[in-house]
């Protein structure tokens, strides 16, 4: 190979690096991101124990889906009222894992609920989008983790 060559070898391989290497201050900002939306996922979780719908209205999208457990799909309204009627004694998340692709991001973790209704263990996944510098939440499914 020519020293000619080998210089516009150099140059491709730097213009690719520049291009797919994220810059430190992105992989900071994911950071923060992932801890915001972790902690948004707790305060949710917390918030469902004590019958708290302004911090789960806070969190979720006005335009919100959920798919429940028996496949019914519910909007916001419906399960702030739950939320209402459904207090549980424990929630707890673990194993999360986030993903972040600009304005969105797929939380998918698992949970423990404990509640008059029941209890169990369940992996769910929840979207959140950010509008207007702000992240909600505007999908949220949740699987029965069978014993």
């Amino acid at each position: 190979m020519t020293r000619e060559m080998l210089s516009i070898l150099a140059g491709w391989v730097l213009t690719a690096i520049s291009f797919t290497a994220p810059p430190a201050s992105h992989a900071a900002d994911q950071g923060n991101v992932e801890q915001g939306l972790m902690k948004m996922e707790r305060d949710w979780c917390s918030a469902s124990v004590k019958g708290d719908t302004a911090t789960i209205g806070a969190i979720l999208a006005d335009d919100f889906t959920d798919v429940w457990l028996t496949g019914e799909v519910v909007n916001k309204v419906q399960v702030l009222a739950d939320v209402k009627t459904e207090k549980g004694a424990v929630c707890n998340i673990d194993l999360m894992q986030i993903r972040v692709y600009g304005d969105a991001a797929v939380v998918v973790g698992r949970t423990t609920w404990m509640s008059g209704a029941g209890s169990g263990q369940y992996r769910y996944t929840d979207i959140y989008v950010r509008r207007g510098g702000r992240w909600a939440c505007v999908a949220s499914q949740a699987t029965n983790i069978k014993k």
